[in-house]
């Protein structure tokens, strides 16, 4: 998995959606930027309270999205926990 972000809560969330897939029995790799990787998270936040995040597969396809905004830790983590049970579900 590659994981990057420019979210000001974006490690908290990458922490929270890490430990949601290993709880799911599903492994996490994170890899640097150029190795081959399952899925790409990508964490982004604009103005306000604007958020989102969004999950790509090796190909580049979209595969999976979340927007709920997340300016706060608490909102960062959750949406970041949503994505990973999108995520597990997409590998069952």
């Amino acid at each position: 998995m590659d994981v990057s972000g420019d979210a000001k809560h974006a490690a908290d969330a990458i922490v929270a959606m890490r430990a949601e897939l290993q709880a799911a029995g599903l492994p996490v790799t994170v890899v640097q930027a150029g190795d081959a990787y399952d899925f790409r998270v990508v964490f982004a936040e604009g103005d306000r309270t604007a958020g989102a995040v969004i999950a790509v597969d090796g190909s580049g396809q979209v595969v999976t999205v979340a927007v709920p905004g997340f300016i706060e830790k608490g909102e960062a983590e959750a949406v970041a926990g949503h994505l990973a049970r999108k995520l597990v579900a997409l590998t069952r």
